[in-house]
């Protein structure tokens, strides 16, 4: 089953880096600002042409020369992903460039302190940070959907707030986005979905039992090629403390955590409770360089006690394996 997982985690190495990278500043989608017209301009490329502080310019010539490759601006909101026009900012490394993704509508100070985020995770990239791949069918699809984009949410808990880091250390100014606009989605944003049943998962031996049950017969359903919903609530509350972990370790430290931590006391405690443990591993290893980032994610996982033939964490450029041994 480790050679499975090897092989198409190889083949989902271009989907490992869209994991790492694909990214939003803010939690869920913000209302775009407005600018004045004359300040918009596009090419017929769809590259966005702006006046770019020297700040940003001269920190995108040094990931140019660390990356090899250009670096490009285009306004997310013609994506070809349609999902993405949704989110903020993203990047996305291609052959023979690197595209910065914003939100054209934007002020431009705005649009900078995305693209410092953005350049966070392109020097996580850069310095090969790891990431979480699952199971692929034949046709090159999650096997599992749920675990593989839980398995996404993972990286991103340790990897965007850290990008957050990186780009305050470069003089971008996080903080200031973060509280004007990242706490009021946070205290505003509709937390049913993560219990639709009204409640949250309490009573754990079941789901564990079935997600094994899964785990023993994987080869028979990889064989299978068909795809294996996941959808309870148990697994729903482990995203929830994931996204409340995230949550803690990305306001925490510009002091605008107390108000989010307050509501989530109030309307998932459970989720909170576990999320509060996620945080302290991450916490207690760091998360600032490459091994602490492979370290941290194995440790999360290993507390999360998903199946090891189920999630791994591999490490794009060497193509390794790095756990489970």
């Amino acid at each position: 089953m480790k050679n499975i997982i090897r092989k198409n985690a190889i083949i989902a190495n271009g989907c490992l880096i869209a994991i790492i990278l694909l990214v939003t500043l803010l939690i869920g989608c913000v209302n775009k600002g407005t600018i004045p017209p004359e300040k918009t301009s596009n090419s017929s490329s769809g590259l966005i042409q702006r006046d770019y502080s020297d700040l940003l310019l001269n920190t995108i010539t040094e990931m140019e020369g660390q990356v090899g490759k250009p670096i490009e601006f285009k306004d997310i909101n013609n994506h070809p992903n349609i999902a993405l026009r949704t989110v903020k900012g993203a990047c996305e490394i291609t052959r023979t460039s690197v595209i910065i993704w914003l939100d054209a509508d934007d002020p431009l100070n705005i649009q900078e302190i995305y693209a410092g985020h953005e350049l966070g995770h392109l020097y996580q990239i850069i310095d090969n940070w790891s990431g979480t791949a699952s199971p692929n069918n034949a046709n090159n699809q999650p096997l599992i959907p749920e675990i593989s984009f839980f398995g996404s949410e993972i990286s991103s808990l340790i990897q965007d707030p850290e990008a957050d880091n990186w780009a305050s250390n470069q003089g971008f100014n996080i903080r200031e986005e973060l509280e004007l606009r990242g706490l009021p989605t946070a205290l505003t944003q509709d937390l049913t979905q993560f219990k639709p049943n009204g409640h949250e998962a309490e009573d754990w031996k079941s789901f564990y039992n079935a997600l094994y049950a899964i785990a023993k017969n994987l080869d028979i359903y990889i064989k299978d090629t068909k795809q294996i919903r996941i959808e309870n609530q148990e697994l729903k509350t482990l995203r929830a403390a994931v996204f409340f972990a995230k949550l803690k370790l990305r306001f925490e430290p510009y002091g605008l955590f107390s108000k989010i931590d307050k509501r989530w006391e109030n309307e998932l405690p459970i989720s909170r409770k576990y999320g509060l443990d996620i945080a302290s591993i991450v916490e207690n290893i760091g998360f600032s360089t490459k091994k602490q980032n492979d370290e941290a994610l194995i440790a999360v996982l290993e507390y999360l006690n998903l199946p090891t033939n189920m999630i791994c964490v591999f490490e794009p450029s060497s193509e390794q394996i790095l756990w489970p041994k």
